[in-house]
């Protein structure tokens, strides 16, 4: 299982100017850097980009 060990949050505000997005509404975006623990017999496992932003918390509606 992948470990987050340390995030680094530098910018927080909101995306798209704060705009509405369907029924999930809106986003923001937040800039900074992840360092992960990834186990060697997981990489290339199947694991598409949102698992990995849910994982760090990235893609949060407000």
């Amino acid at each position: 299982m992948t470990e987050i060990l340390s995030l680094d949050i530098r910018d927080d505000a909101p995306f798209a100017g704060g705009a509405a997005f369907g029924e999930t509404g809106a986003y923001r975006r937040i800039d900074g850097r992840a360092r992960l623990a990834i186990r060697p017999e997981e990489i290339g496992a199947d694991c598409n980009d949102q698992q990995l932003l849910a994982i760090l918390g990235v893609i949060c509606p407000l």
